[in-house]
């Protein structure tokens, strides 16, 4: 390696790298990509920077060694609307007090257990999510033996919380905790740490081959807690179990460059996502366990971040004016196979979520000391329309960026400062519940015998529910991002 700086810089991000263990979400790159990226939609066959690591490694070859650092501000302003409840439609105090009818004539216990909507711990409501967050990224090239090894890599760090993840249900469970509707793939799905590694090889003039990594956990957690008293259970003594395990996510790409100023870019990226597994064992002193058993067992699983297959192609041509001067035109279409998601809590939908393609274009203008670039985005929402029991909140996205570069000369050593802006529109959706759906909406108190006098509850005639989702709701938001990033060229 041909710059000691370098090299300890890269042994100091590895070492980061094993503290930023829990990164696994890269949410991130996928909608903003990089603000140290002059092309942050179309990086997959245009990112000839340290973005490259994650978007496409082939373009390592192609890139300049460099060393940068940048800052980027998020701002999100996302809003749900709620439809009105009908009349009719809250739970009452009678649930209580219900066996479930049977055809039969005979009673049942509850399949459902609805909480009275007075007794709810939050009202029902509709939480707009607006904020900001400051993010830190690094990143560097280096060419050990240029052009036949390039190595690079590449990490974003929020400022604020090292890693702020939430899990929510999408149906009526939600009542016992938020009691609202939340966004399934903005809010914290954009505030994970992340590092990627990556090398590429251009043995022919004309072709460039990549291959880099994400890290990845996999945590598992077990909970010992033992209650002396049942009559008493905020009293426990608990001890933690937990361990975490680090997995390599790879992705890889390809360039082609058939004629000077053409270019063709194939990449890869496989599934990603965090794991939280694990159990509660709960002891009561006094207490007679099943058969086998010296405890009860409550197992839970969480999934969050996921990202599912992509595979992404792209094409540029340069119209160049000079040997510094020229205009680039750039296309990726990315597909993404959303069919396969897992929500929060390791579950898959009722209704299935379809497979999306998401296209991008860029324009930029190389000028003699630097350029300026436009890149669009439309990403179509891979979640269908909620008219049944789950509410998941997802729009389409519409996104612009408009980044300017400056290349500058210190004694011998050269710089590249860039200015980036950003603007995204999730476009207002609006969900109907219906009867008709494939999966509807839960009568959550269907028509129930009093278990005293066995006669029919009145209230539970008609139609009641507490699920947040009903019985519509609409959906809507901005992005906005602003960065600032310093390479320094070599």
């Amino acid at each position: 390696m041909r710059h000691p700086i370098l090299h300890t810089l890269w042994l100091v991000a590895c070492a980061l790298a094993g503290l930023a263990a829990p990164a696994r979400a890269t949410g991130w790159m996928e909608w903003l990509g990089s603000p140290a990226s002059s092309s942050p939609f179309t990086g997959r066959i245009q990112g000839v920077d340290v973005s490259a690591a994650y978007f496409n490694p082939a373009l390592l070859s192609m890139a300049p060694g460099q060393l940068g650092v940048a800052l980027s501000l998020l701002g999100q302003s996302l809003t749900i609307g709620l439809s009105p409840r009908p009349a009719g439609a809250d739970v009452s105090e009678d649930i209580f007090r219900a066996r479930l009818r049977n055809e039969d004539g005979t009673s049942s216990r509850l399949i459902l257990h609805p909480l009275p909507t007075g007794r709810l711990p939050t009202p029902r409501q509709s939480p707009a999510s607006s904020g900001t967050l400051g993010t830190f990224h690094f990143g560097a090239i280096f060419h050990p033996v240029d052009p036949y090894l390039t190595f690079g890599f590449s990490m974003v760090s929020p400022m604020t919380y090292f890693q702020e993840r939430s899990s929510f249900y999408a149906d009526e469970r939600e009542q016992y905790f938020s009691n609202a509707l939340h966004f399934e793939r903005a809010e914290d799905g954009l505030c994970a740490p992340q590092f990627f590694l990556a090398a590429s090889t251009s043995p022919f003039r004309f072709l460039s081959l990549g291959a880099g990594v994400s890290m990845a956990t996999r945590s598992r957690t077990r909970s010992l807690v033992y209650i002396p008293d049942a009559a008493d259970q905020e009293i426990a003594d608990i001890n933690n179990e937990i361990r975490i395990t680090t997995e390599w996510v790879p992705h890889g790409g390809l360039l082609i460059t058939p004629a000077p100023g053409w270019s063709l870019a194939l990449t890869a990226h496989a599934p990603t996502r965090s794991d939280i597994d694990g159990q509660a064992e709960i002891q009561f002193w006094n207490y007679q366990y099943p058969e086998g058993r010296d405890s009860l067992v409550q197992p839970f699983a969480f999934s969050q971040g996921m990202l599912p297959w992509r595979v992404g192609v792209g094409g540029a041509v340069r119209f160049a004016a000079g040997s510094e001067r020229g205009l680039t035109l750039a296309a990726q279409l990315v597909w993404a196979q959303w069919s396969g998601y897992r929500d929060r809590h390791q579950a898959r939908f009722l209704d299935r979520w379809g497979d999306i393609l998401t296209p991008a274009a860029g324009l930029k203008l190389d000028l003699a000391q630097g350029s300026a670039a436009l890149d669009l985005v439309f990403e179509p929402s891979p979640v269908p329309a909620q008219r049944g029991r789950t509410s998941y909140v997802d729009n389409d996205r519409l996104g612009a960026a408009l980044t300017w570069e400056r290349r500058l000369s210190l004694a011998s050593h050269r710089f590249a400062l860039r200015v980036q802006g950003q603007l995204h529109r999730l476009l207002e959706r609006s969900v109907a519940k219906s009867d008709e759906a494939a999966h509807p909406v839960l009568d959550e108190f269907p028509d129930s015998l009093d278990l005293q006098t066995g006669e029919l509850l009145a209230a539970s005639q008609g139609f009641q529910s507490n699920n947040p989702g009903y019985p519509g709701f609409r959906s809507a938001g901005w992005l906005w991002q602003a960065g600032l990033s310093l390479s320094y060229l070599h």
